[in-house]
């Protein structure tokens, strides 16, 4: 499968698929992506009424644009195996598997249905699930925690495909507690997706974010178009007895957010039919896990890509500044703390403070002895709140911490930066490196292989040897000031050079 990624797009759908594309001055009528490239292809072929390629500067319908040739040529060119199956795993392609994937567990009596969508994802030992429920029934009064047991029902009738769908961790415990072939009558009829989800975690970020990617490809799954009202108009109740947590707003993006203690005091005594009922992806199938300890052989996901940029956009968070070349280079410094002083921080920099001070005075480029200046910001982001963090992050040129949940916060660093993770002594982990990678950041890594810098039993406190740092941080002040070259760089002296 081929597909068009174009910027400032209109797209209106019918029967869920693209059928109108706008870009510029460019209206492409299409049914389906192949099909167009079939047309373009075919020798001799007449475009027909419904595929036509119109410009609005060109009274010549037949002229094809340069985005018409860019298909033809990568129609005929083709994709490699190595970029068609990593779409598959981490791009567009994962979304059309899931749509693709959807099976009738129960069929409607009368109004309802349930249909699942079961896929096998690459590396997984097991099929990953989500449900979906047409006209589902809750009666409101009868809503406990965790898994609304005895209070949702469905008027259809159970399939064979019921028992061979292998519902995964909390989906399990949901599809078992719907009575099916069993009418009640509502009170109430809420339009609109409504998500149920238990939460894999509220404090972890990344943990968090495996949650929160999932609802965005869950509502990209059940769009009928691309529009970003898609995937803001939604209804999310969360099943969970965590709290609230530092991430709660980034909910709040995709709609209207309860707990099931609010949604049930809002509603009390009613009997609610929910037009399109989705019980969600559960966070430990998000493609994030995968490959976590092993570096992963995939250059993109535009999938993530796509979620940071709605994150980005819904929160009008400014865009990254590129720096002038003579301006400092900003390194944000991920420090760890901890409130309660005698708990315990499992990876953790014993010499936090003398690295800030090394890349004061001694940071100078790969090459030279040459001074670079620097603007090092050492912060605990948890103390912030989290678009505040995004913020600070996405202004980083250098992304500089020890591993930890809190350096998913790569998703959020900008085209031309560099991550610099560090590890304890014996500790391996690719997540972060993988993250870096699909979203296009340089990365870089240390590691104490030195038993004089383990500063417990654990091997998780580290000294992190100061000439060793230095040297990396070399590598990634070189690698930002190389975006800049052409720029009119003095590289010898680093200022800049009046063309």
């Amino acid at each position: 499968m081929m597909y068009l990624i174009l910027t400032n797009i209109k797209v209106d759908t019918k029967d869920g698929h693209p059928s109108i594309l706008e870009h510029d001055n460019l209206i492409l009528k299409l049914k389906t992506y192949e099909d167009r490239i079939q047309q373009l292809t075919k020798k001799n072929a007449k475009p027909d009424e419904e595929s036509i390629v119109k410009t609005k500067s060109d009274s010549d319908q037949n002229n094809l644009s340069v985005s018409d040739h860019e298909q033809v040529y990568w129609s005929k060119v083709g994709v490699d195996e190595h970029t068609k199956n990593c779409d598959s795993d981490f791009g567009f392609s994962l979304i059309d598997r899931w749509r693709k994937a959807k099976t009738e567990v129960c069929s409607s009596t009368t109004d309802s249905t349930i249909h699942c969508h079961k896929i096998l994802q690459t590396g997984h030992s097991g099929t990953d699930n989500f449900c979906y429920v047409k006209n589902m029934i809750l009666d409101v009064n009868k809503a406990e925690k965790p898994y609304l047991s005895g209070s949702m029902f469905s008027s259809c009738k159970k399939e064979s495909s019921w028992n061979s769908n292998e519902y995964q961790l909390y989906l399990a415990n949901l599809m078992s507690n719907v009575q099916t072939d069993t009418k009640k009558k509502q009170t109430k009829t809420l339009t609109g997706r409504t998500f149920f989800i238990e939460r894999d975690g509220h404090a972890n970020v990344f943990h968090s974010f495996t949650d929160i990617v999932n609802l965005f490809m869950a509502v990209l799954i059940h769009s009928k178009g691309s529009e970003v009202s898609d995937m803001k108009n939604n209804r999310i109740i969360i099943l969970d007895s965590h709290d609230n947590g530092p991430f709660y707003d980034v909910w709040k993006l995709f709609g209207e957010v309860y707990r099931v203690e609010e949604f049930k005091k809002e509603y009390a005594d009613q009997v609610i039919q929910f037009e399109d009922a989705v019980f969600g992806i559960p966070g430990g199938s998000n493609f994030l896990w995968k490959d976590v300890w092993i570096p992963n052989k995939c250059y993109e996901s535009t999938i993530l890509k796509a979620f940071v940029r709605f994150v980005m956009s819904e929160w009008k968070i400014s865009e990254h500044k590129r720096r002038l070349p003579n301006e400092p280079i900003r390194i944000l410094f991920s420090v760890r703390k901890h409130k309660n002083v005698q708990a315990k921080i499992g990876r953790r920099i014993m010499n936090e403070e003398e690295l800030i001070k090394l890349l004061n005075e001694k940071l100078t480029t790969v090459s030279t002895d040459n001074k670079i200046p620097v603007q090092v910001t050492a912060i605990d982001l948890g103390t912030i709140g989290f678009k505040e963090q995004i913020e600070k992050v996405r202004q980083a040129d250098i992304f500089v911490g020890m591993h930890g949940a809190g350096m998913t916060h790569v998703l959020w660093m900008h085209d031309e930066s560099v991550v610099v993770e560090l590890f304890p002594k014996g500790w391996h982990s690719s997540g972060m490196r993988n993250i870096s990678k699909w979203l296009g950041r340089v990365y870089l890594s240390w590691q104490n292989v030195h038993d004089k810098n383990v500063a417990d039993a654990e091997h998780l406190w580290t000294h992190v040897e100061e000439e060793e740092f230095l040297q990396v941080m070399k590598a990634a002040s070189q690698i930002v000031q190389s975006f800049h070259l052409g720029s009119g760089v003095d590289h010898q002296n680093l200022k800049f050079v009046p063309k």
